[in-house]
């Protein structure tokens, strides 16, 4: 299991960057743009091709990709490097890995509708469609009857002793019943996949089982709907992270500390995991808020983001010239990206505290 998990990040995290970099690659060769390099993961290198004036490389580390374009550090004079073509251009290329990550996040939505999901903001009453209730498992009581049976978190509880699981009550009125006895209880992931029954003997005292249990409803549409739906989702969660990002900025400036709602490397790998564990459903789901999640960070007008570079190139439109010195604002992309990075590693770090206490 550890392999998968390892694996679906690895895989997760390659194709939210891929895919953004494509975004960069297509609009640069459509505007005509000369591109040095289009790469699928980074070096070594295990084979690559030329084609006109691209080198198109296969590499061995799948996480992403990374494209070159001649002129992004503005410094050619070739009528067709990215510094030379008309600004509307430069711009749209830029925004083109934003869009894709969004775009992304639709495709994976929308697949998650057809399929039946639990609408990652809205209400699941927002929605036409066909509904369905489920009762899981969100937490085990530390040496309950759950634990010793070894319930995990994002389990669906379908039956109890061949009795059909609607709601939450109907859990806790059975397992009242059945106090100090052996149950057969049914399980599978949030999705009604990879059913089980287990053998559980219920504890004598006011949780006889002793879980924490939510009730979800998920919702299933038809492709249109299912699009329309995703849209307006992936718009809901995009003001949701904006409202979060001033949260954490406000935080962070005033305070000196950190949000502990924010998760790094580390903390990603472990919402992949559970993600995988409770089926593809919610691996889409999770694919979708990270794809919006990265357009959103990457549009921010901040150095070394797309939405810093685009910055500084509406400046040079706004007073007719460069403004800053080229080797300036290559300077200013660096400081961008070394704060970046330290506020990454200082996130990590956090992770590592968190999951320390948490396995303790």
């Amino acid at each position: 299991m550890l392999l998968i998990n390892i694996l679906g990040f690895v895989l997760i995290l390659g194709v939210l960057i891929f895919v953004h970099e494509f975004g960069h690659f297509i609009v640069a060769k459509w505007s005509k743009m000369k591109v040095s390099e289009f790469a699928f993961g980074f070096p070594p290198t295990l084979f690559s091709w030329r084609k006109k004036d691209t080198k198109y490389l296969i590499n061995s580390i799948p996480i992403g990709g990374y494209v070159k374009i001649e002129g992004e550090d503005g410094d050619s004079k070739n009528p067709n490097s990215f510094n030379r073509r008309p600004i509307r251009y430069q711009v749209l290329t830029l925004f083109a890995g934003v869009f894709m990550n969004w775009l992304l996040a639709v495709v994976a939505l929308t697949i998650g509708f057809m399929i039946g999901m639990i609408p990652p903001i809205s209400n699941y009453s927002d929605y036409q469609g066909q509904k369905e209730i489920g009762v899981i498992v969100t937490k085990t009581i530390e040496n309950s009857p759950a634990q010793i049976a070894h319930i995990k978190a994002g389990q669906k509880i379908i039956s109890i002793n061949g009795e059909q699981i609607k709601e939450s009550e109907d859990v806790s009125q059975l397992t009242q019943s059945y106090k100090g006895q052996k149950i057969a209880l049914e399980l599978s992931d949030i999705n009604g996949n990879n059913g089980e029954i287990k053998s559980v003997l219920l504890g004598e005292n006011d949780v006889p089982l002793g879980v924490y249990l939510s009730e979800v409803y998920k919702v299933k549409l038809g492709f249109l709907k299912a699009i329309f739906a995703s849209v307006k989702e992936t718009f809901v969660v995009i003001w949701a992270i904006i409202d979060f990002l001033g949260q954490f900025l406000k935080q962070l400036f005033v305070t000196g500390t950190l949000s502990n709602d924010v998760a790094g490397p580390i903390g990603i790998y472990f919402l992949t995991s559970q993600a995988i564990g409770m089926g593809i459903v919610a691996v889409l789901q999770l694919v979708a808020i990270f794809s919006i999640n990265l357009a959103v960070i990457n549009i921010l007008p901040f150095p070394a983001l797309d939405g810093g570079r685009v910055l500084f190139i509406l400046l040079k439109k706004q007073f007719g010239k460069k403004i800053v010195h080229e080797k300036i604002e290559a300077i200013i992309h660096m400081i961008g990206f070394i704060l970046l990075i330290l506020l990454m590693v200082a996130i990590t770090y956090q992770d590592i505290i968190q999951r320390a206490r948490y396995s303790l």
